[in-house]
């Protein structure tokens, strides 16, 4: 699986404007923007080491991002998503069998 890793840097006169070009998940403030990628870091960036500094909007968005990232795996994996019906199917047959069991005893 594809990890993605978060990045701050200082805005510059290029703005977000060039980072929104380059990477998909990017969010900013007056004073840094946020970069969430799994790509090359991005120039003139640090790797943010402690979550903790975020914001509980910034941490909401890194929530919203893996949400989507998620999102579009499955959509591209036909496998999960068939896996997924499957292993769906199977578990609805378990609990009918498992209440059919239930009612014999009662």
């Amino acid at each position: 699986m594809t990890r993605y890793k978060l990045y701050v840097l200082r805005p510059n006169e290029n703005g977000v404007d060039e980072l929104v070009k380059k990477f998909k998940y990017v969010i900013a403030n007056p004073t840094y923007i946020l970069v969430y990628t799994c790509k090359k870091k991005p120039e003139g960036s640090i790797l943010v080491e402690r979550p903790e500094v975020l914001t509980v909007q910034e941490k909401a968005w890194i929530m919203s991002c893996n949400m989507q990232i998620e999102e579009e795996l499955f959509k591209k994996s036909e496998n999960a998503a068939q896996a997924m019906q499957s292993f769906l199917h199977d578990l609805e047959t378990e609990l009918k069998s498992e209440q059919e069991a239930l009612k014999r005893e009662a």
